[in-house]
Protein backbone atom coordinates (compact mmCIF):
# COMPACT_ATOMS: atom_id res chain seq x y z
CA UNK A 1 0.00 0.00 0.00
CA UNK A 2 1.38 3.60 -1.45
CA UNK A 3 2.03 6.28 1.11
CA UNK A 4 0.58 9.69 0.57
CA UNK A 5 0.93 12.93 2.93
CA UNK A 6 -1.62 16.09 1.92
CA UNK A 7 -0.45 19.40 1.97
CA UNK A 8 -2.82 22.35 2.42
CA UNK A 9 -2.70 25.66 4.78
CA UNK A 10 -6.44 25.36 4.81
CA UNK A 11 -8.21 22.77 7.45
CA UNK A 12 -11.11 21.80 5.67
CA UNK A 13 -9.45 21.81 2.27
CA UNK A 14 -7.60 18.79 4.34
CA UNK A 15 -10.31 17.55 5.77
CA UNK A 16 -12.59 17.43 2.84
CA UNK A 17 -9.04 15.23 0.65
CA UNK A 18 -8.77 13.20 3.27
CA UNK A 19 -12.31 12.16 3.46
CA UNK A 20 -12.86 11.11 -0.36
CA UNK A 21 -9.67 9.00 -0.25
CA UNK A 22 -10.63 7.22 2.97
CA UNK A 23 -14.18 6.93 1.39
CA UNK A 24 -12.67 4.51 -1.57
CA UNK A 25 -10.80 1.57 0.00
CA UNK A 26 -10.42 0.60 -3.47
CA UNK A 27 -6.93 3.59 -3.98
CA UNK A 28 -5.53 1.36 -1.38
CA UNK A 29 -3.48 4.15 -0.56
CA UNK A 30 -2.62 5.14 3.14
CA UNK A 31 -2.70 8.84 4.70
CA UNK A 32 0.50 9.21 6.54
CA UNK A 33 -0.15 13.00 7.27
CA UNK A 34 -1.32 16.20 6.75
CA UNK A 35 0.57 19.16 6.50
CA UNK A 36 -0.82 22.88 6.78
CA UNK A 37 2.57 24.85 4.96
CA UNK A 38 5.34 24.31 2.97
CA UNK A 39 7.99 23.80 5.74
CA UNK A 40 5.74 21.18 7.51
CA UNK A 41 5.30 19.48 4.57
CA UNK A 42 8.96 19.34 4.07
CA UNK A 43 9.83 17.47 7.81
CA UNK A 44 6.90 15.29 7.07
CA UNK A 45 8.25 13.58 3.55
CA UNK A 46 11.56 13.29 5.34
CA UNK A 47 10.40 11.51 8.46
CA UNK A 48 7.02 9.54 6.61
CA UNK A 49 8.99 8.74 2.70
CA UNK A 50 5.35 9.09 0.98
CA UNK A 51 4.88 8.07 -2.75
CA UNK A 52 2.94 10.33 -3.32
CA UNK A 53 1.72 13.87 -2.33
CA UNK A 54 -1.45 16.26 -3.38
CA UNK A 55 0.12 19.68 -3.30
CA UNK A 56 -1.90 23.39 -2.52
CA UNK A 57 0.15 25.29 -4.88
CA UNK A 58 -0.97 28.71 -2.97
CA UNK A 59 0.44 28.72 0.58
CA UNK A 60 1.89 31.67 2.74
CA UNK A 61 5.78 31.55 2.71
CA UNK A 62 6.87 28.17 0.59
CA UNK A 63 4.36 27.69 -1.80
CA UNK A 64 3.46 24.66 -3.38
CA UNK A 65 6.16 24.76 -6.11
CA UNK A 66 8.86 25.68 -4.20
CA UNK A 67 8.35 22.94 -1.63
CA UNK A 68 7.71 20.29 -4.18
CA UNK A 69 11.05 21.78 -6.04
CA UNK A 70 12.79 20.94 -2.29
CA UNK A 71 11.10 17.43 -1.81
CA UNK A 72 11.81 16.64 -5.13
CA UNK A 73 16.01 17.21 -4.53
CA UNK A 74 15.62 14.69 -1.77
CA UNK A 75 13.71 12.03 -4.06
CA UNK A 76 12.77 12.98 -7.26
CA UNK A 77 10.65 10.01 -7.56
CA UNK A 78 7.91 11.25 -5.77
CA UNK A 79 5.07 11.55 -7.50
CA UNK A 80 3.15 15.41 -6.75
CA UNK A 81 -0.36 16.51 -7.91
CA UNK A 82 -0.97 19.82 -7.88
CA UNK A 83 -3.80 21.54 -6.83
CA UNK A 84 -4.76 24.93 -7.65
CA UNK A 85 -7.37 27.23 -7.84
CA UNK A 86 -5.85 29.97 -9.89
CA UNK A 87 -7.50 30.55 -13.23
CA UNK A 88 -4.60 31.30 -15.80
CA UNK A 89 -2.05 28.89 -17.55
CA UNK A 90 1.16 30.87 -16.51
CA UNK A 91 1.02 29.61 -12.80
CA UNK A 92 1.41 25.93 -14.20
CA UNK A 93 3.83 26.62 -16.92
CA UNK A 94 6.22 27.11 -13.56
CA UNK A 95 5.05 23.40 -12.39
CA UNK A 96 6.06 21.61 -15.73
CA UNK A 97 9.89 21.49 -14.83
CA UNK A 98 8.69 19.35 -11.52
CA UNK A 99 7.23 16.79 -13.50
CA UNK A 100 4.04 16.59 -11.60
CA UNK A 101 1.70 13.09 -11.59
CA UNK A 102 -1.52 15.44 -12.36
CA UNK A 103 -2.97 18.59 -11.65
CA UNK A 104 -6.28 19.24 -10.01
CA UNK A 105 -8.51 22.90 -10.15
CA UNK A 106 -10.29 23.47 -7.02
CA UNK A 107 -13.47 22.46 -5.82
CA UNK A 108 -11.67 19.51 -6.02
CA UNK A 109 -14.22 16.74 -7.40
CA UNK A 110 -13.98 13.44 -5.58
CA UNK A 111 -14.11 11.77 -9.64
CA UNK A 112 -11.15 14.30 -10.40
CA UNK A 113 -9.24 12.91 -7.56
CA UNK A 114 -9.62 9.37 -7.72
CA UNK A 115 -8.23 9.27 -11.34
CA UNK A 116 -5.43 11.72 -10.61
CA UNK A 117 -4.50 9.49 -7.54
CA UNK A 118 -4.84 6.02 -9.55
CA UNK A 119 -2.80 7.92 -12.09
CA UNK A 120 -0.22 8.90 -9.66
CA UNK A 121 -0.42 5.25 -8.33
CA UNK A 122 0.41 3.93 -11.86
CA UNK A 123 3.24 6.14 -12.32
CA UNK A 124 5.14 5.00 -9.01
CA UNK A 125 4.66 1.84 -9.95
CA UNK A 126 6.27 1.57 -13.53
CA UNK A 127 9.24 3.50 -11.35
CA UNK A 128 9.38 0.81 -9.17
CA UNK A 129 9.36 -1.46 -11.50
CA UNK A 130 12.00 0.43 -13.41
CA UNK A 131 9.73 0.76 -16.67
CA UNK A 132 9.87 4.82 -16.12
CA UNK A 133 12.98 5.80 -16.72
CA UNK A 134 14.60 9.12 -17.98
CA UNK A 135 14.61 8.04 -21.53
CA UNK A 136 10.78 7.40 -21.37
CA UNK A 137 10.49 10.76 -20.29
CA UNK A 138 12.70 12.08 -23.22
CA UNK A 139 10.36 10.16 -25.62
CA UNK A 140 7.46 13.40 -25.47
CA UNK A 141 8.56 16.65 -27.45
CA UNK A 142 7.81 19.37 -24.83
CA UNK A 143 4.52 20.58 -25.86
CA UNK A 144 2.97 17.00 -25.17
CA UNK A 145 5.00 16.59 -21.55
CA UNK A 146 2.35 19.29 -20.46
CA UNK A 147 -0.65 17.30 -18.71
CA UNK A 148 -3.48 17.91 -21.65
CA UNK A 149 -6.22 17.43 -18.91
CA UNK A 150 -4.98 20.67 -16.84
CA UNK A 151 -4.96 22.41 -19.68
CA UNK A 152 -8.41 21.24 -21.08
CA UNK A 153 -9.57 21.71 -17.49
CA UNK A 154 -8.35 25.95 -17.30
CA UNK A 155 -10.13 26.11 -21.23
CA UNK A 156 -12.95 24.64 -19.58
CA UNK A 157 -13.20 26.34 -16.51
CA UNK A 158 -12.11 29.99 -18.10
CA UNK A 159 -15.38 29.19 -20.79
CA UNK A 160 -17.72 28.52 -17.76
CA UNK A 161 -16.97 31.55 -16.13
CA UNK A 162 -17.06 33.27 -19.25
CA UNK A 163 -19.51 32.40 -21.41
CA UNK A 164 -21.83 35.75 -21.13
CA UNK A 165 -19.01 37.11 -23.16
CA UNK A 166 -18.01 37.22 -26.49
CA UNK A 167 -15.39 34.10 -26.52
CA UNK A 168 -12.97 33.65 -29.54
CA UNK A 169 -10.30 30.72 -30.27
CA UNK A 170 -7.41 33.99 -30.23
CA UNK A 171 -8.58 34.97 -26.63
CA UNK A 172 -8.18 31.35 -25.39
CA UNK A 173 -4.93 31.18 -27.27
CA UNK A 174 -3.52 34.19 -25.12
CA UNK A 175 -5.18 33.04 -21.64
CA UNK A 176 -3.44 29.70 -21.82
CA UNK A 177 -0.02 31.22 -24.29
CA UNK A 178 -0.48 28.34 -26.87
CA UNK A 179 -1.23 28.30 -30.35
CA UNK A 180 -4.93 28.88 -31.72
CA UNK A 181 -4.61 26.03 -33.72
CA UNK A 182 -2.77 23.47 -31.04
CA UNK A 183 -5.43 24.62 -28.40
CA UNK A 184 -8.14 24.00 -31.16
CA UNK A 185 -7.18 20.61 -32.10
CA UNK A 186 -6.31 19.38 -28.20
CA UNK A 187 -9.64 20.39 -27.01
CA UNK A 188 -11.47 18.50 -29.90
CA UNK A 189 -9.10 15.60 -29.21
CA UNK A 190 -10.26 15.41 -25.66
CA UNK A 191 -13.91 16.63 -25.55
CA UNK A 192 -14.76 15.67 -29.08
CA UNK A 193 -16.32 18.81 -29.23
CA UNK A 194 -14.72 21.95 -31.38
CA UNK A 195 -14.30 24.75 -28.84
CA UNK A 196 -17.28 27.10 -30.61
CA UNK A 197 -19.76 24.32 -30.15
CA UNK A 198 -18.81 23.55 -26.19
CA UNK A 199 -19.19 27.32 -25.61
CA UNK A 200 -22.47 26.93 -27.30
CA UNK A 201 -23.52 24.11 -25.05
CA UNK A 202 -22.42 25.70 -21.98
CA UNK A 203 -24.78 28.83 -23.38
CA UNK A 204 -27.66 26.71 -23.99
CA UNK A 205 -27.60 24.55 -20.91
CA UNK A 206 -27.88 28.11 -18.78
CA UNK A 207 -30.40 29.20 -21.47
CA UNK A 208 -32.78 26.56 -20.57
CA UNK A 209 -31.96 27.01 -16.71
CA UNK A 210 -33.27 30.43 -16.77
CA UNK A 211 -36.44 29.89 -19.26
CA UNK A 212 -37.53 27.38 -16.66
CA UNK A 213 -36.06 29.31 -13.45
CA UNK A 214 -37.37 32.94 -14.31
CA UNK A 215 -39.95 34.85 -15.78
CA UNK A 216 -36.92 36.76 -18.28
CA UNK A 217 -37.58 37.41 -21.45
CA UNK A 218 -36.06 35.53 -24.14
CA UNK A 219 -34.31 39.06 -25.43
CA UNK A 220 -32.61 39.24 -22.08
CA UNK A 221 -31.74 35.53 -21.42
CA UNK A 222 -30.05 35.71 -24.87
CA UNK A 223 -28.02 38.63 -23.26
CA UNK A 224 -27.25 36.71 -19.95
CA UNK A 225 -25.87 33.84 -22.06
CA UNK A 226 -24.12 35.93 -24.55
CA UNK A 227 -25.76 35.35 -27.34
CA UNK A 228 -26.67 38.20 -29.65
CA UNK A 229 -30.35 38.54 -29.80
CA UNK A 230 -33.62 36.36 -29.71
CA UNK A 231 -33.52 35.44 -33.47
CA UNK A 232 -29.99 33.47 -32.99
CA UNK A 233 -31.39 31.93 -29.60
CA UNK A 234 -34.22 30.85 -31.40
CA UNK A 235 -32.01 29.65 -33.91
CA UNK A 236 -29.59 27.33 -31.51
CA UNK A 237 -32.65 26.07 -29.57
CA UNK A 238 -33.73 24.39 -33.09
CA UNK A 239 -30.63 23.15 -33.99
CA UNK A 240 -29.40 21.73 -30.78
CA UNK A 241 -33.23 21.10 -28.88
CA UNK A 242 -35.32 20.88 -31.77
CA UNK A 243 -37.72 23.37 -30.34
CA UNK A 244 -38.01 27.33 -29.36
CA UNK A 245 -37.14 28.80 -26.56
CA UNK A 246 -40.79 29.61 -26.15
CA UNK A 247 -41.84 25.86 -26.37
CA UNK A 248 -38.80 24.80 -24.28
CA UNK A 249 -40.45 27.24 -21.47
CA UNK A 250 -44.09 26.10 -22.20
CA UNK A 251 -42.93 22.15 -21.87
CA UNK A 252 -40.64 22.60 -18.60
CA UNK A 253 -41.67 25.51 -16.77
CA UNK A 254 -42.01 25.04 -13.16
CA UNK A 255 -44.45 27.37 -13.12
CA UNK A 256 -46.54 26.00 -16.23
Amino acid sequence: MLKLLIVDDEYLERMVLKHHIENDPSLQIKIVGEASSGREAISMFLKTNPAIILMDIKMPELDGLQTAEIIKQHNNAVEIIFITAYSYFSYAKQAIQLRPADYLLKPVKPADLYASIKKAIQFADERKANKFTSTTLQEFPAEAQLDENFLISQLKDYISKNFNDKITLDDLAQIVHYNPSYISSLFKKNTGLGINDYITNIRIKEATRLLVDTDKSIDDIAGLVGLSNNSYITFLFKKSLGITPSTYRRLYSKGK
